[in-house]
């Protein structure tokens, strides 16, 4: 008899919506639960699979438990219940769903099409406790179950506060503060995830615009942010602009397990960006996410000249100045700060008077032309010929006694490194004539007779000099010497057609002047080596000699050493390339301390100050421009709002 009523019951309940809806949902969920267990299958089973299994097996006896006392029984105390579970398992049902997807993806054992499978699969998964909850939460549901009356819902309804009123029970009070508090976590999360977040800024790329530990604010909802636990994006309602501040994942970030990479979004999401659990193994917080500034956009071209960035759209005759937009934000000239600033500041790269530097460098390569650079080089090549016929062996014994006599022998001479590049058959030449040498000697009575306070001009010299001795005598490294000077000289034909661009011209110049220098040293170290009695007084008081080499150190040292920092050639190369759809590049404002698109974020390696020049005077260098795909874009920085004194719009 008590079967037969149960059946009636049921057939009296199906007709009901209110029951039918989620007695179907809940069913669908139960078998759901229980099936893709092997939908999403087992190999490679490791723990995360595990976890999925035994989270589904519970989430279906459990679906079984309620179908059967909710449902069928009509066990109406466990309504609340049941509703607090449907809640919760939304989040389960996702999270525990994609555990195996996620562990497989970290290993990259599935392909896009299997990881797109597997969320959906989760998705589907996810609908059926949630419209479930949507349901049973509905007040006109409730009061068809009978868990509320019509009356007790229209009197909750104009009495708000009759709850408060009420004289609840500890455990009643303990229940609904953990629901607040679990409900406001979830809340924390989403809107994090979804529309905005707070960062705070780990370095100094974009001094003035952001300073180390400035707070900034983040809309992500334009830039289509990802669904949770995947790499699928919802859409882009805003496509970036030249001049937005974006953030995006460091492409030198590798991800750690998944139990660290989840608690960690965790902990980061909760402490609202204030802390980033994310450390190396030296206990250092690893920089997870940066912050840079827009320049490059889908069919864009671009180079950068004397601090200077150029910009060629498809149809354009010839690169055009961007520096109307792009000076409103890029800094080079620190020292120009307020104090308020500076103070603030770990780093300033230049000062004044190596500004003026730059400044009369630069006004000195785009006042002349590669013939007149070329022409230079050719005296002193014709000059360096007519000295080198006087050299013999005596003079070079003699020489050779002076520098023994003045400096420590060469295996002893402690100098950091020579900063050398390779080039054709003969090794040995070409890492001493495109070196630049990093040297700081201790301060002796002689070394300051002869070179006064300039450390690193005794230093180059003294190690210079000595080369020079194993050079001068060899036939072999002289047959190179005259393909290296003439590679130099041919350089000036080049642009007969007219077709090279401002950097490749100024790179042309840089070499020809390069080159210049270092036959202005031999030239030098030829006449001394002429002299009967070879003296090095001359570094002391010859003028012309202490200029010339005090500006070649400055070139050397200073004006290139910061050449990437202010050039790069066009970008991207090829006449016909542009930036491609979905891609752009970003550099910081601070334009001479950002590790940013420009550089290759690895070990530096030798680059060739021209490409017009078989045997190019060459640099240590890290250029190596590369470009950001729109999808790794998290969202725009739009404001400070930490510290106080500092709160304000983000211009762009």
């Amino acid at each position: 008899m008590e079967k037969k009523s149960l059946l009636n019951e049921i057939r009296i309940s199906a007709t009901d919506i209110f029951w039918l809806i989620p007695f179907i949902l809940t069913l669908l969920w139960t078998i759901d639960s229980f099936l893709s267990i092997f939908v999403t299958g087992f190999s490679p089973f490791d723990a995360w699979v595990l976890v999925s299994i035994i989270i589904k097996i519970g989430f279906t006896a459990a679906n079984f438990y309620f179908l059967w006392e909710l449902f069928i029984r009509k066990n109406i105390k466990k309504y609340a219940i049941f509703q607090m579970y449907v809640g919760y398992a939304v989040v389960g049902v996702y999270v525990s769903y994609a555990l195996p997807r996620l562990s497989w993806e970290m290993q990259n054992l599935l392909t896009p099409d299997r990881v797109f499978d597997l969320w959906v699969l989760s998705f589907i998964s996810t609908v059926f406790p949630a419209v479930t909850y949507l349901m049973v939460r509905f007040h006109v549901t409730r009061i068809k179950w009978g868990v509320i009356t019509e009356k007790d819902w229209k009197e909750r309804k104009a009495k708000k506060k009759a709850k408060a009123k009420k004289k609840r029970s500890i455990p009643e009070i303990i229940e609904e503060y953990v629901h607040v508090v679990i409900q406001a976590i979830i809340m924390v999360i989403i809107l994090q995830h979804f529309l905005f977040q707070l960062y705070e800024i780990p370095s100094e790329s974009m001094v003035p615009t952001f300073l180390i530990r400035d707070k900034t604010f983040v809309t992500k909802f334009q830039s289509g942010p990802t669904i949770p636990l995947t790499e699928l994006r919802l859409p882009t309602l805003i496509k970036p602009q030249r001049g937005n501040v974006v953030v995006f994942e460091s492409p030198d970030y590798t991800q750690p397990s998944l139990v660290k990479l989840l608690f960690q979004q965790l902990v980061f999401y909760l402490t609202l960006g204030n802390l980033d659990i994310d450390q190396d193994e030296a206990g250092n917080t690893r920089v997870h996410f940066v912050v840079k500034r827009l320049i490059g956009v889908p069919g864009d071209k671009l180079m950068m000249i004397d601090d200077t960035v150029y910009i060629r759209n498809q149809g354009d005759s010839d690169f055009k100045k961007l520096e109307i937009d792009d000076e409103k934000y890029s800094q080079t000239d620190l020292y120009n700060e307020d104090m308020g600033i500076l103070s603030r500041i770990s780093h300033v790269p230049i000062d004044i008077n190596m500004r003026n530097l730059l400044g009369e460098w630069d006004d000195y390569k785009a006042g002349n032309s590669i013939g007149y650079f070329a022409n230079r080089l050719e005296e002193r090549w014709k000059q360096y010929k007519l000295k080198l016929k006087n050299v013999t062996d005596a003079n070079i014994r003699r020489f050779e006694a002076v520098i023994k006599e003045l400096f420590f022998p060469l295996d002893t001479v402690d100098y950091v490194k020579i900063r050398d590049g390779l080039a054709g058959d003969n090794v040995k030449f070409y890492q001493w004539v495109s070196s630049y040498l990093y040297y700081l000697p201790q301060t002796t009575e002689i070394r300051r007779k002869y070179f006064g306070k300039l450390e690193n001009k005794f230093g180059f010299i003294s190690v210079d000099l000595r080369f020079f001795i194993s050079f001068i005598g060899d036939i072999g490294e002289q047959a190179f010497f005259e393909k290296f000077i003439d590679a130099g000289l041919y350089s000036r034909n080049v642009n007969e057609t007219g077709e090279l661009n401002r950097f490749e011209e100024d790179s042309i110049k840089l070499n020809l002047q390069v080159k210049s220098y270092i036959l202005d040293r031999f030239n030098v170290y030829l006449d001394i080596m002429n002299q009967p009695e070879p003296s090095l007084d001359v570094f002391d008081t010859d003028t012309e000699v202490k200029l010339m080499f005090d500006n070649m150190l400055n070139l050397y040292f200073r004006y290139l050493r910061l050449y990437d920092y202010r050039n790069f050639p066009e970008f991207p190369a090829g006449k016909d390339n542009y930036i491609p759809e979905g891609k752009y590049f970003l550099m910081g404002d601070n334009r001479y301390n950002s590790l940013d698109f420009r550089y290759y974020h690895g070990n530096s390696f030798i680059r060739n100050l021209t490409e017009h020049d078989a045997y190019p005077c060459r640099y240590e260098s890290n250029l190596q421009p590369f470009l950001l795909p729109e999808e790794n874009i998290l969202g725009f920085a739009v404001a400070r709002i930490w510290p106080l004194d500092r709160m304000g719009i983000i211009s762009d």
